[in-house]
């Protein structure tokens, strides 16, 4: 039976620890006049980093090809240990052309190339050795397929323009793509987002 006021779930206890400077594992009870609220989806930025998570970001670029489809995305890949979550996903239409951009979900799959996000904590380094993966694919003649989620029309002389479906969650082995709606087309993609360690209960729904 827990004590009085005593964190059990790891995550959270850590996070408790490490804030008031416990040595133990697990934290004992904390004081009664002590609370801590859980506050979801709304923690401060600068505590992910007390429970393993962290803060990430990334760009995904590729040049118009004839008669190819681009495509950018994130992925969680298999095996990393991670929920990933995506908060923002912009296009930059840097040519300043009509285009349209579409995205899709999908389990991991294969893909031209799968390269690195980077950390938005300089306590981690800056540098790209981040687990959460940055995809690129300009092999495609055809569009990935009509099950997209949501579709961003940018007009001739239009710049940036945010989709509207994130966040999105990812667990291990799940991508999140973005493809442009015809051939041709310059494509260039910016993501943010953070991740944490997942515990085996939070993959049921």
């Amino acid at each position: 039976m827990a004590f009085f006021n005593e964190t059990l779930q790891g995550r959270f206890n850590e996070v408790i620890r490490r804030l008031h400077g416990m040595k133990g594992t697990p934290a004992p009870q904390v004081a009664p006049e002590i609370s801590h609220i859980l506050v979801l989806e709304n923690d401060r930025p600068e505590y992910f980093t007390l429970h393993g998570g962290f803060l990430w970001a990334a760009r995904g670029s590729l040049a118009a090809a004839v008669g190819i489809t681009g495509i950018v995305g994130i992925r969680n890949p298999t095996g990393s240990g991670l929920l990933v979550v995506i908060t923002s996903i912009t296009v930059d239409n840097r040519g300043l052309v009509a285009a349209a951009f579409s995205l899709y979900t999908r389990p991991q799959g294969a893909i031209q190339a799968a390269g690195t996000t980077f950390f938005r904590d300089s306590r981690r380094g800056f540098g790209g050795n981040c687990p959460v993966q940055l995809l690129t694919d300009n092999t495609n003649a055809a569009p990935i397929g009509n099950g997209s989620i949501e579709r961003v029309q940018v007009t001739a002389g239009e710049g940036d323009r945010p989709f509207n479906s994130v966040p999105w969650v990812l667990t291990p082995g799940f991508d999140v793509l973005i493809e442009t709606a015809a051939v041709n087309l310059d494509i260039d993609v910016d993501f943010a987002g953070y991740a944490r360690h997942i515990t085996p209960e939070e993959l049921t729904p």
